[in-house]
């Protein structure tokens, strides 16, 4: 089980069955919530008759008899095709041949127009109509039971279908939504993964960048749901007459189980992967706009540390009193609206941020003071902490350091050079101490010889 993740048709399978898990479990959704409107879960007797399905049937067929049969019936005068189309809603509307009886009576309750019989009904409703400033009352009536093959016949086969799975749905959405989140589990575990290599791996779709491939994704949802609700708005009234929208609706389902589930899946991967953000539009354009003020602001900088202090100094004051003249101005030209407020509170904490800029540049001048103090003591290993100091602050900073640095050296250097001295003068010492010895002794030794020759005691003397 483990390396079924490897195989790409196992993978398929599952997407598969993933989207037919969502589609089904959104179609029984769809199906509960209906019924649950509808009363289907009510305790106590529930029929045909007290369904919606009846209710839209007869609101149909309600408003072709009125509208068509009836106002073409009363025509004084007909033609040919006026007169065939009568004919056919005679033999449309025959007692024998249709589950819906009707009268049509005028304000005098005179019946003009009806199909009624003797016989045992489900369903009656009576509608209003005004036509030529007269109204009119039509009874409808619903057989009972359902015996013509009519719409109300194709109502009645879905409402049986519907009632009798009303509790077989609940379980129908309970399996599909586990099998689907297993499904789901799996394909995720399954991303970015190809039998016969290690690791992650990322396939063309994942090498879409992320903010373009979501935007296509989140289109085709948008596409798909807009469908998807002008078929259901056109489904809405005597849907029974649609069933092929139902199952474009549910293809339309599926459709956007497997763009949802691609789209899971590839961000798994990415996530797997690692740095996901890098494959981005977004992320490419704000890198390129980075390098771009990266190398504005390095030759800004270059360009700024060639000039003088002195010239800093007077260019970072002319940027605060023209910072504070475009507020004052901006005060005067929002005056009467919300910047009469707004536009102080932003030169206050303009101003804060300078004075905080100030102090946090004594503070910094007052390291380095201290710094130079020992170094000029003769503490040439004290350093002074460049840690948070910008621009010359820092600069001067690590130039005392340097300084102190090349002081402890020379300091070095020259007791190195003293002790080298020393140890020479003792080595020399050590090395013209034995023979001057000797001398000595054998001076003394000449000395107490009785010497005639007057040359040998010239030598002698000078050697005493």
């Amino acid at each position: 089980m483990k390396n079924l993740k490897y195989h790409m048709a196992v993978i398929m399978a599952a997407a598969l069955l993933f989207a037919l898990s969502l589609t089904a479990a959104s179609v029984a959704m769809a199906g509960i919530v209906y019924m649950s409107e509808d009363g289907y879960y009510r305790a106590g007797s529930y029929s045909f008759y007290n369904s919606s399905l009846c209710r839209d049937t007869t609101d149909d067929y309600a408003e072709r008899v009125f509208n068509e049969y009836f106002q073409l019936y009363r025509e004084p005068f007909k033609n040919a095709e006026e007169a065939f189309r009568l004919q056919q809603f005679d033999m449309e509307f025959a007692p024998e041949k249709t589950n819906f009886l009707f009268s049509v009576t005028d304000p005098a309750g005179k019946v003009l127009l009806s199909n009624l019989q003797h016989t045992s009904v489900g369903q009656q409703r009576t509608y209003e109509y005004a036509l030529d400033g007269a109204d009119y009352l039509l009874n409808a009536y619903v057989k009972a039971p359902i015996a013509a093959a009519d719409r109300y016949d194709m109502a009645f086969r879905i409402f049986s279908v519907l009632y009798s799975m009303r509790y077989i749905l609940i379980g129908i959405l309970a399996a599909a939504i586990l099998s689907g989140g297993i499904l789901f589990v799996f394909l995720m575990n399954a991303a970015g993964h190809r039998r016969g290599q290690e690791g992650v791996v990322l396939s063309g779709q994942d090498r879409i960048p992320l903010d373009l491939y979501g935007a296509a994704a989140a289109l085709g949802l948008l596409l798909i749901l807009r469908a998807s609700g002008e078929l259901g708005r056109r489904m809405s009234h005597v849907w029974t007459e649609n069933i092929w929208q139902a199952a474009l609706l549910c293809l339309l389902s599926m459709a956007a189980s497997f763009i949802s589930l691609a789209a899971c899946m590839t961000i798994a991967a990415r996530l797997k992967m690692g740095r996901w953000w890098k494959n981005t539009i977004v992320y490419r354009i704000l890198s390129l706009i980075a390098k771009g003020f990266g190398l504005i602001g390095n030759i800004l900088k270059t360009l700024i540390s060639q000039l003088p202090l002195l010239w800093k100094t007077t260019g970072a004051y002319a940027v605060y009193l023209l910072t504070n003249g475009l507020f004052v101005i901006l005060f005067f030209m929002s005056i009467d609206s919300v910047g009469e407020i707004l536009i102080p509170v932003l030169w206050l904490l303009f101003n804060l941020s300078v004075l905080a800029g100030l102090c946090l540049a004594t503070l910094q001048l007052d390291k380095l003071k201290k710094g130079g103090e020992k170094i000029a003591a003769g503490d040439f290993n004290w350093k002074v902490d460049t840690r948070g100091m910008v621009w010359d602050f820092k600069a001067h900073g690590e130039s005392l350091n340097s300084i102190g640095d090349g002081m402890a050296k020379a300091v070095e250097e020259h007791l190195k050079s003293e002790r080298l001295k020393t140890e020479l003068i003792t080595n020399v010492s050590h090395d013209l101490k034995t023979p001057l010895t000797s001398i000595v002794n054998y001076v003394d030794l000449l000395k107490k010889e009785k010497i005639e020759n007057q040359n040998v005691l010239e030598y002698i003397e000078v050697l005493d």
